[in-house]
């Protein structure tokens, strides 16, 4: 049975093992920017979300599963001033098709709903199509394309 609880920024240690896995997703995909991906620690990522939090407002909503008692999946969101955003979202391998990923999200926009912030987006790493069918569900749609300079080219 899977259980949601929401939290903030002082429990992000909660989903370390998590997010790696994300990480190392990105990783894989990711067909010119590989080797930022192994370059990215999870210490860097909750300071980055701290700072983030100290500007605006930050949620953490986890997905327990009670009969190992293990978070399995997470989504982090947050905002400032009139601007939401997804941050990040996961959800475990042997966990995913179950609707813990749309209870997270629907978690999240109610949260922003709640707090009145409209202007929301989702920032999605190159090669993660999956993702991008994910969010379209919940109205998240291309906006701009970044490109990024690589060295030596």
């Amino acid at each position: 049975m899977i259980s949601y609880l929401e939290t903030d920024e002082t429990e992000l240690d909660l989903i370390k093992d998590l997010w790696e896995k994300l990480n190392h997703h990105h990783q894989l995909r990711s067909k010119n920017f590989h080797q930022d991906y192994l370059n990215i620690l999870f210490e860097d990522r909750k300071d980055e979300l701290i700072k983030k939090s100290n500007k605006g407002n930050l949620r953490i909503d986890l997905a327990l599963e009670n009969t190992i008692n293990k978070v399995v999946g997470y989504c982090i969101s947050s905002f400032s001033y009139e601007n939401g955003e997804i941050d990040s979202i996961y959800i475990e391998e042997k966990f995913r098709k179950l609707g813990i990923g749309d209870t997270l999200m629907k978690r999240a926009l109610s949260w922003m709903d709640s707090n009145n912030i409209e202007n929301r987006q989702v920032k999605i790493s190159v090669g993660n199509d999956v993702a991008i069918k994910f969010y379209n569900q919940y109205g998240f749609h291309p906006k701009h394309v970044i490109l990024k300079q690589l060295k030596n080219e």
